[in-house]
């Protein structure tokens, strides 16, 4: 399961005691949807965390911990929070400028994307919204 090679290798766990425990939280889970009329069965998780546990928030940090590197060698800031990306970026009020982090933005998107389903996630791209703000400094010299 990736979420546990991932504690590995970020070395969030100091004990290969931790690390087990870690594996047999996540490894070999079940589910199963019960509806009023019928009870499926059970099936195997192979991914993911647990929603609505103590430890899920925490896990889905680490599983999704690399993203921040993509972005960030890029050249561009992420903003997390909780599974939402906010990918932010910089620079001078010039038209090659402006250019050059569009393109960056648009190469970090589709990089995320991939990211995305090889992790076994899926972007909404009905929700990806580029924001241009523009800031004037204006001096005054007295």
């Amino acid at each position: 399961m990736l979420v546990v090679y991932k504690t590995d290798s970020l070395s969030v766990t100091h004990s290969r005691t931790a690390l087990h425990w870690f594996e047999s939280y996540l490894v070999g889970r079940r589910q199963h949807v019960r509806t009023p009329a019928t009870f499926s069965s059970p099936t195997v998780i192979e991914c993911g965390v647990p929603q609505g546990s103590f430890l899920g928030p925490i896990l889905f940090l680490i599983y999704i911990a690399d993203l921040q590197l993509l972005i960030e060698d890029r050249g561009l800031y992420p903003h997390h929070f909780s599974d939402d990306i906010q990918i932010c970026g910089f620079c001078s009020p010039t038209p090659s400028s402006c250019t050059e982090l569009q393109s960056r933005i648009s190469e970090c998107i589709d990089v995320v994307s991939g990211w995305m389903r090889s992790h076994r996630l899926q972007l909404n791209t009905a929700i990806v919204i580029v924001v241009r703000f523009v800031i004037i400094l204006i001096v005054l010299c007295m």
